[in-house]
């Protein structure tokens, strides 16, 4: 009987020695994962501080090209306005003449009329 303790003892010895290595391999293997998903976390935060911060620069820089643009389109458009109003002068100075030279031929007229029936 008591080599049946004995040998009990000794397997009972054995899974405590199998549980204590595979709580110790656990352990390692525990600590390896959390690591390793702390390095994950790591490079995603410095991931996305990388992303925001490039996604600032290229809007940046498409504001400034957007109002670099709007710039040029309202250079454009003031020339545009400068060259109507020139055209709108110019024909109304033509208008002026013209109304000018009908006024003066109308008073030719008048005036030959005028000295015809003297």
């Amino acid at each position: 009987m008591e080599s049946r303790f004995v040998s009990l003892d000794s397997k009972v010895e054995q899974f405590l020695n199998v549980e204590t290595f595979l709580k110790h391999g656990f352990n390692t293997y525990k600590n390896a994962f959390y690591e390793n998903m702390f390095t994950v976390a790591a490079n995603i935060a410095s991931s996305q501080t990388s992303l925001e911060t490039s996604l600032v620069h290229q809007v940046t820089e498409h504001q400034l090209q957007i109002a670099s643009d709007l710039d040029f389109v309202k250079l454009q458009l003031a020339e545009l306005v400068n060259h109507l109003k020139e055209i709108g002068d110019a024909k109304k100075r033509e208008g002026d003449k013209e109304v000018d030279q009908v006024k003066g031929k109308g008073q030719a007229i008048k005036r030959g009329k005028d000295q015809s029936a003297i």
